[in-house]
This record gives structure tokens, C-alpha cells and sequence, in this order.
């Protein structure tokens, strides 16, 4: 009998011993879709680093990340459900939610706005004014159409004698490299790429970012849909933690982060997806994200964001401040850029 004791003892040790080893959680792990908005490069990153480095593990969240073809696209399927959360430009959260969508943003990652026309040396234009009497490519369904009349308004710019030319979003970098327009319209993310590509023709790049001329807008955020706010609150808590303590990590060991990345999506380019990510880093450290951690939200900007695209690119009504985003789910977290 004492050795049956024993023996059921030792099991009963062996039995915990392997239970510990499992991870906590592993076998309810709670399952999440995140669509990015667009196809991966350098500055989503922290989202690739979240899974390898555990972050999601260990908030017992199994999450699978697909590319995105587009903001607009990434906040249809968060609304109707086939994505639990997106990755999208806050205008065309603000735009969707106006138009029936129901999405709330839960953290903001390019705090500084990022919309910016791009021109080259030579073109005569070096401050926002020289926009007029000249042609400047852009894609349908682009939010600049909305910005250029608040632009305009903060820089006396005569939108009549702007003339657009719409091209699909991977011709605008040729179309502006080749001179057969005088500008573009795009995100400062992809910076990298349109001045690696201007070197190969000894032309130098000159940005005008709306953020630095007066109008200063949300970017890229984190959202989800109202229907995962009501019913898994707690996975979008957890998954909100979890990805912005991912970021935040990110910030502090760029090089192993990026390495991660590089590690998943072997075609990028590893100089470019370095500079994405720095971009990115750029536009997260803000004043207000020193003040109040990363990923946090003030009304005021909020509000600006609202008002100005719910005045220029859709008259669908009012949306609530409320309903377009929340900090509830933030942790306060402040990374530093590690000494160079």
C-alpha cells in the first residue's frame, strides 16, 4: 500500500510537472483575425514581432495577421465582422463610421499625421501655395480630395487651379519620378521607396507635409468594430495590451524588430523596412505620447480629425467623439529610442 502511495505520489508530481509546461492558457487561447492596410512593409513591423516574441502567447491570443489592399477595404470587414480587428488611417475610420460603419478606434500609432504632397526639385514648388496652376497625381477613393480645401483655407491656396490626375496607387511614384506631373498625394511612409527611386534618377525629393504646414491630423490607427467592443471585450483588452507593449518593445530593440519582420516577409527590402520602421518611430513619440504613453488619443486632435473630414469628404451627419475612439484599453507605456 505504501508503495502504491508512493508511486501515485510520483504521478501525481509528474502529472503538474507537465501542466506546467504548458503555457497558461494555451489550450482556451481566445482566436483573433488583424488585417493590416496593406500589404506588409517596415512599418507594421511590431505586429510580426508581437507573435514571435511571444506578446500574444502570453495574452492567450492566437492571432493571424492578413494584408490589407487599402484603409477602406480594412474598415469595411472590421464593420461587418469577417476581421476582429484593423489597422487603417484614422480618416478613413472617421469616413466609414460616418457612412454606417460601426468602428472604434483603441490606439493610435502614427500620432503625427502623415499625409503629405510630394514634389522634386525644380518643379517650382517649395511652400503649399506653389500648388496652384500645377498637377498633382493621386488615387481615387484618396482622402486628399477632403484635406486640400481645409489646406487651402490655412494657406490661401485656390483649389480651382489645382489640377488632379487619378492613377492607380502603384503608378504614382513613376508618374511623379518621370515628371509627367508636377506632385503627388501620399502617406510619408512611403517616403523611402519614392526617394530610393529618385536617386536612380539624380532627382532630389522635396516633401511638403501637411502636419508641418498647418494641419496636423490623426494617421494610422488601431480599431475594432462596436460588436467586438459589446462581446469580447476582454480579447480586444488583452489583444490592445498586448500589441502596443509589442510596439513598445519595438521601439526600444529596432534592429532585432525589424530582423523579426524581415524574418517573416524575406521579400522586403531590409534598408527600406529599416527606414519604414524608423518613420514609424518618428511619428509615434510624440509630445503627447510622452505625456501620456503611446497609443493615446486626445479630444482635441480627435475632434480636428472629425470635424474636418466630416465637413469635406462626407455630409453623412455627426459621429459622437465617443464612438469614434477610446483609451480604455491602453496600458501607459513610454519607450525610448535606444542610444545610438
Amino acid at each position: 500500500m505504501a508503495t502504491m502511495r508512493s508511486t501515485m505520489t510520483c504521478l501525481g508530481l509528474m502529472a503538474l510537472g507537465l501542466l506546467a509546461a504548458v503555457p497558461a492558457g494555451a489550450a482556451t487561447r481566445d482566436r483573433l483575425t488583424f488585417m493590416l492596410n496593406f500589404v506588409p512593409y517596415g512599418i507594421h513591423t511590431a505586429f510580426f514581432v508581437a507573435g514571435e516574441k511571444g506578446f500574444y502567447d502570453r495574452a492567450n491570443l492566437d492571432v493571424t495577421v492578413e494584408r490589407g489592399t487599402g484603409s477602406g477595404d480594412t474598415v469595411t470587414k472590421v464593420a461587418t465582422g469577417s476581421i476582429d480587428i484593423g489597422f487603417a488611417d484614422a480618416g478613413s475610420v472617421v469616413v466609414g463610421r460616418a457612412k454606417g460603419a460601426k468602428v472604434t478606434m483603441v490606439g493610435m500609432v502614427l500620432d503625427k499625421g502623415t499625409t503629405t504632397f510630394y514634389t522634386y526639385k525644380g518643379s517650382g514648388i517649395t511652400k503649399p501655395k506653389d500648388l496652384e496652376g500645377k498637377t498633382v497625381a493621386d488615387s481615387p477613393g484618396s482622402t486628399a480630395p477632403a484635406l486640400l480645401p481645409a489646406f487651402a483655407a490655412i494657406h490661401n491656396i485656390d483649389v480651382s487651379k489645382i489640377k488632379f490626375v487619378l492613377v492607380a496607387p502603384a503608378a504614382k511614384n513613376p508618374i511623379l519620378i518621370e515628371k509627367k506631373v508636377d506632385a503627388m498625394h501620399t502617406f510619408s511612409t512611403f517616403e523611402p521607396n519614392l526617394k530610393a527611386l529618385a536617386a536612380q534618377k539624380g532627382m532630389e525629393i522635396v516633401p511638403l507635409y501637411l502636419s508641418d504646414w498647418g494641419l496636423d491630423l490623426y494617421g494610422l490607427a488601431l480599431f475594432t468594430s462596436e460588436k467586438m467592443l459589446h462581446e469580447r471585450q476582454d480579447v480586444v483588452r488583452r489583444w490592445t495590451d498586448a500589441t502596443m507593449r509589442a510596439i513598445a518593445w519595438s521601439v526600444e530593440n529596432p534592429e532585432e524588430a525589424v530582423a523579426i519582420f524581415l524574418k517573416k516577409n524575406p521579400a522586403v527590402s531590409a534598408e527600406m523596412a529599416r527606414e519604414h520602421w524608423r518613420i514609424v518611430v518618428d511619428h509615434l513619440l510624440t509630445p503627447v505620447a510622452r505625456e501620456q504613453g503611446i497609443g493615446f488619443m486626445t479630444e482635441e486632435k480627435m475632434r480636428r480629425t472629425r470635424d474636418i473630414l466630416l465637413k469635406y469628404h462626407t455630409s453623412e451627419g455627426d459621429i459622437p467623439l465617443k464612438d469614434l475612439y477610446t483609451n480604455e484599453f491602453l496600458p501607459r507605456l513610454f519607450p525610448k529610442r535606444p542610444v545610438p
